[in-house]
């Protein structure tokens, strides 16, 4: 499961406005990638995670892999609906709405596969800031728990 593509999205306004990207949106109902943007920060690894996320993202959906149920929650996370708010809306147990959310992230994660599973960010942490067998272990039991 990757932890790291929820974060992105359960985080994508406040990535977007660290960034002070400015953006012009279509008035599509569904529109993850902004028609033209005048400015943005490539340099800022998360921002880029970010968009290249919503990329696979809109790739999926194009190819059918997202189905129209995980395209309602995420636009539902992407307004800011809370589970609770969700499960009213949809009339579906939080846990279930949870579940789809989780193997929808797990989706692209597979698909966008190395750096975007938590093994493959785990590796990148580990050599970006080379860290020592002691805090490699804490690393892997802080991302990857049991497993």
């Amino acid at each position: 499961m990757s932890w790291y593509i929820e974060y992105l999205i359960l985080n994508r306004d406040s990535i977007r406005s660290a960034t002070k990207v400015e953006e012009c949106y279509t008035s599509n109902a569904f529109d993850l990638i902004p028609e033209a943007q005048v400015s943005f920060n490539l340099d800022d690894d998360v921002y880029s995670d970010l968009l290249t996320v919503e990329c696979e993202i809109k790739r999926l959906i194009g190819l059918g892999v997202i189905s129209d149920l995980e395209l309602n929650i995420l636009n539902l996370v992407l307004d800011g609906k809370s589970y609770v708010s969700i499960e009213k809306i949809l009339e579906m147990h939080r846990s279930t709405i949870s579940n789809i959310f989780k193997k929808l992230c797990d989706k692209v994660s597979q698909s966008l596969g190395d750096y975007f599973t938590d093994e493959g960010f785990m590796d990148n942490m580990i050599k970006k800031y080379n860290l020592n067998d002691e805090e490699e272990i804490r690393l892997k039991k802080i991302l990857l728990g049991d497993k």
